[in-house]
């Protein structure tokens, strides 16, 4: 946009082909990852890979919300959650 942001708001198509030849609906897994809290945004990439991978942001208020249920520091910096096997499974 005129402020230098980038925006995505779609996809070139509905399908990602793994380098292993298997069709994968990015969108599905989109939908799946979206629902979890506290993950607010995510997009599945893949396409000609050996594997798909979700490039994920995190909703502030549901993180801390998050931390409160698990009995964390609710300043735990977000930074320290990116290696959290909970967060990450």
């Amino acid at each position: 946009d005129e402020d230098g942001y980038l925006s995505i708001v779609g996809r070139k198509k509905d399908i990602l082909i793994t380098s292993g030849g298997k069709n994968v609906s990015p969108a599905v897994l989109e939908d799946r990852m979206r629902s979890r809290p506290p993950v607010g945004q995510c997009m599945v990439v893949g396409e000609g890979r050996k594997y798909v991978a979700a490039l994920v942001t995190l909703e502030p208020d549901a993180v801390e919300h998050w931390l409160s249920v698990r009995k964390r520091p609710r300043d735990t910096p977000v930074a320290q959650l990116r290696d959290d096997p909970e967060l990450l499974a």
